[in-house]
Parts: structure tokens; C-alpha cells; sequence
């Protein structure tokens, strides 16, 4: 059975690539799945937006940087699992 050092939390966000968008299906501490048009090779390094628009206190976004460790083809789409090495978050501003 396959052990995860991070527990994974289903998750239905945009994630914003340098070269298109996303949907996430599951994220932790350490990495991230998601669906996307943008075809992304194995040992690539990527920097990516994720914004949670219901954090408490407002609208949070964080950039994240990573590199793709697993990729599968998902009908039209491909599915990205990558390891996030690094990340940073700040609150955006709220709406006038």
C-alpha cells in the first residue's frame, strides 16, 4: 500500500501556470494534483497561483513552486502530479 508523508485534501480550485490554467483535484503540504490543457513533462519545474477566495478574514492567494512528478493522459486533458518545494502566501485586497 502507498504511504504519503502529507495527508491530501480534495480541492476544486483554479490554479493560475505560466501557460494556462487548471483545476486542482487534491492538494497537501508537499504536493498537488490537477487537471489541466497544458502539457507539462516529468522532472519540469513550474511556478503556479492557487487562490482561496473563502479563506476566514478574505481572499488569500499563494504562489507555489514545484516540479511535475507524475503526468497521465485524461481524455482530452492531462492530469499533473507535482512536489511543491516552496511557497508563499498574502492576502489580497478586499473588493471597494
Amino acid at each position: 500500500m502507498e504511504q504519503r508523508r502529507h495527508e491530501r485534501f480534495p480541492a476544486h480550485l483554479t490554479i493560475r501556470l505560466d501557460s494556462g490554467e487548471g483545476i486542482v483535484q487534491d492538494v497537501s503540504a508537499g504536493g498537488i494534483y490537477f487537471v489541466t490543457d497544458v502539457q507539462l513533462e516529468i522532472g519540469q519545474e513550474l511556478t503556479f497561483q492557487l487562490e482561496f477566495p473563502h479563506a476566514p478574514g478574505g481572499s488569500i492567494a499563494a504562489t507555489c513552486t514545484a516540479r511535475i512528478v507524475r503526468t497521465e493522459i485524461r481524455s482530452t486533458q492531462y492530469g499533473i502530479g507535482a512536489s511543491i518545494s516552496a511557497f508563499e502566501f498574502r492576502r489580497l485586497p478586499r473588493p471597494a
